[in-house]
């Protein structure tokens, strides 16, 4: 990726003995890879000194995705008495460090929490071992700018995927005109707005709602993207009408989302149209996917009088009339099986593209699903699987015509068979007769005695 060797003892390294000299001695860079346990592996914290010694540039890589991930406080604990924490993690480190190190402990472990208050200062880059394909790639490019920044160099990507991996997304444009309020309309609509995306948030959603509006209209070919949350009547139904034109809708999930009516009504409505529902999920906002499911089966009891009598009322004026039963049952079976999109808001811009990529992403699976299930599909998809069964019909039309001919050469190969047994002739000699002079040229003339 980088397009330079990177040194890994695992696979680059016979003997320890050699790890300080042909490692970090002949390394640009030193990249400490930032796990629970680095720390308390003495050969680790023997190279954090060489690299200090020699002046070598640190960048730090934190590994999260599991449940031990660094912790900067807990590090800073350990070294602020080596001698006495470390054997309570490792109990043959201080041994190691006093056979391979002449360096006093005391000093040691200074130099090592220098290394990591300096190294800290600039911005650490993560790599999420649990990350989607488009995060995965993200990370790494802002590792690549970290290390470039520390050998104060310029980084550009030349090539590859990885060129190309903020360029814009395509949607597929169409009229954003929706006809009626009913939420089936849209399955009837000639005119959908598959190029347009709804938010569906709350209050504490909207500030995260505006940050992916622009990113979507930026980043992708979307030509319109809504959002807002409403507690008017009036409001309510103009915005379901967008709901139910768009191409597909986002549930932006925080903690109080599922409280409120309008995101409620909006995510019913959107799945009661077939509009493919994707859900992003905001990194640290408390949403709790272990409590969605039962929060759907005691909706009654999780919502306020007032909240309930809302949405009553809202639903009864739908056509059909909808009730808050209909709508806790298909949002129980429907929000939780969805899996979301991680948008971090304190990611990097990097971080920030490949979430609107995932979205991106998500929502064509999402939409390749329902057409899967309803059986709909665009012009094109609609012309190609028309231009398909037609080559298939051709061909079953080909293979019934070769049949045809087939039983009509036995048939008459037959038939000349039972003449000739009438005449006296043996059914074997003019079965063989049959067979090579059909062979030969297979014609009339050359049939021989089989012929009356």
């Amino acid at each position: 990726m980088l397009g330079c060797p990177a040194f890994l003892d695992s696979s680059a390294l016979a003997d320890l003995r050699e790890l300080l000299s042909s490692g970090v001695a002949k390394s640009e860079v030193f990249v400490l890879l930032l796990s629970k346990g680095v720390l308390t592996r003495p050969w680790c914290l023997l190279e954090i000194c060489e690299a200090m010694v020699l002046q070598k540039p640190i960048v730090l890589l934190e590994l999260r995705g599991s449940r031990q991930e660094f912790s900067f406080e807990d590090a800073f604990a350990l070294l602020s008495d080596l001698e006495t924490n470390l054997p309570t993690h490792n109990p043959s480190a201080i041994s190691e460090l006093r056979t391979q190190s002449e360096q006093p402990l005391t000093e040691l472990q200074e130099t090592i929490r220098q290394a990591l208050e300096s190294a800290r200062d600039r911005r650490v880059p993560h790599f999420n071992i649990n990350g989607t394909a488009n995060q995965l790639e993200a990370e790494l490019v802002d590792f690549a700018e970290c290390v470039a920044i520390a050998t104060e160099r310029n980084v550009k990507w030349v090539g590859g995927r990885i060129s190309h991996l903020f360029r814009e997304s395509r949607f597929s444009r169409r009229s954003s005109s929706s006809k009626g309020y009913s939420p089936s309309s849209r399955r009837t609509s000639k005119s959908k707005a598959t190029g347009s995306v709804y938010i569906i948030h709350d209050l504490e959603g909207e500030a995260h709602a505006s940050v992916l509006q622009e990113g979507i209209l930026t980043h992708t070919q979307t030509k319109q993207c809504y959002m807002g949350t409403t507690t008017c009547d009036d409001d309510m139904e103009v915005s379901l009408e967008r709901v139910a034109s768009s191409g597909y809708v986002i549930l932006l999930q925080t903690e109080t989302v599922l409280m409120h009516p309008w995101p409620l009504l909006a995510t019913y409505h959107a799945a009661l149209a077939g509009v493919p529902i994707t859900c992003v999920v905001v990194a640290e906002s408390g949403y709790d996917f272990e409590s969605v499911e039962p929060h759907f089966k005691h909706l009654d009891e999780r919502l306020d009088a007032a909240s309930l009598e809302q949405m009553s009322d809202v639903l009864s004026r739908w056509m059909p009339p909808r009730t808050v039963a209909g709508l806790q049952s298909k949002l129980y079976g429907l929000v939780p099986q969805i899996i979301s999109v991680v948008y971090d808001s304190s990611g990097t811009s990097n971080q920030f593209v490949a979430t609107i990529r995932d979205i991106h992403d998500k929502q064509s699976m999402m939409q390749e699903n329902h057409r899967r299930r309803s059986g709909t599909f665009d012009d094109k998809e609609r012309m190609r699987r028309r231009s398909s069964d037609a080559m298939e019909q051709l061909a079953m039309e080909a293979e019934k015509a070769a049949n045809r001919e087939k039983s009509k050469l036995h048939k008459k190969s037959r038939l000349r068979l039972s003449i000739g047994a009438v005449h006296g002739a043996s059914p074997t000699r003019l079965s063989r007769a049959a067979s090579s002079r059909e062979n030969a040229h297979n014609t009339p003339e050359d049939s021989g005695p089989i012929v009356v």
